[in-house]
């Protein structure tokens, strides 16, 4: 009965049997939300052409006219809010690895609709330090990066970075203290001299991490970083 019990949890990890959102189902295969529900999703279709901050009309945002960001384009497919932050909160929390699927497949589609889209060489999602990812089990920027890389054809990797050091969780910070919590905390093991380089995370709020990680490629060698992230959270976002 145990390893029945067992067997049923880790399949529900994977594979849900109904909409996470509302309830609905059962659903079709590969679905984890029903189609009303997805469509209800905040959307991230407005937004600066740089950054991918929430707009309320395309643009760039003043903070990247004043002080350009080191990436080339960022893309987001979701605003960071409701319900959209519980879907997040459920892959990074709650071992709910189905959602890394969803946002990852959703990913790949609005990297594939992006005008200014050029596959890059490499997908790297952004670590997370060893002792994190030893309680959690897993990363959940490459639970994403993976299905978003298969739809694409894109190699990705989770070994050509390492995080340093064990820093602060960067929601409990300012702008300010988020850059200085990830002052060098990335060392790049890989070899990445001339390659165009896609930075996958979950969440982008100020852009400290993937802006640090980027000066890490870029001092390695990479000739081109964007950032592709399953949301982006809006002006005074958490």
């Amino acid at each position: 009965m145990k390893v029945n019990n067992w067997l049923k949890s880790a399949r529900l990890r994977l594979w849900p049997q109904c909409c996470q959102l509302c309830g609905e189902g059962p659903l079709a295969t590969d679905n984890v939300l029903c189609q009303a529900c997805q469509a209800d999703l905040p959307w991230n279709r407005v937004c600066c052409q740089v950054c991918a901050l929430p707009l309320a009309y395309e643009a760039t945002c003043g903070r990247c006219l004043r002080k350009p960001p080191p990436y080339h384009h960022a893309l987001a497919t979701f605003s960071y809010k409701e319900p959209l932050s519980h879907i997040v909160h459920g892959l990074k929390f709650g071992q709910r690895l189905y959602y890394g699927r969803f946002l990852g497949d959703a990913l790949a589609q609005t990297v594939s609709q992006d005008e200014r889209l050029i596959i890059p060489d490499l997908i790297i999602p952004v670590p997370l330090h060893r002792k994190r990812l030893n309680e959690r089990g897993y990363n959940q920027a490459y639970e994403i990066a993976r299905p978003t890389a298969k739809l694409l054809q894109c190699p990705v990797t989770d070994r050509f970075v390492v995080r340093s050091s064990e820093t602060k969780q960067q929601s409990q910070l300012n702008a300010l203290q988020r850059r200085r919590n990830l002052k060098n905390v990335f060392i790049v093991l890989g070899a990445v001299k001339g390659l165009h380089v896609a930075i996958v995370d979950d969440v982008m709020t100020t852009g400290a991490t993937v802006g640090e990680l980027t000066r890490a490629l870029i001092q390695a060698g990479a000739r081109r970083i964007d950032i592709w992230l399953a949301a982006r959270a809006p002006l005074g976002g958490n």
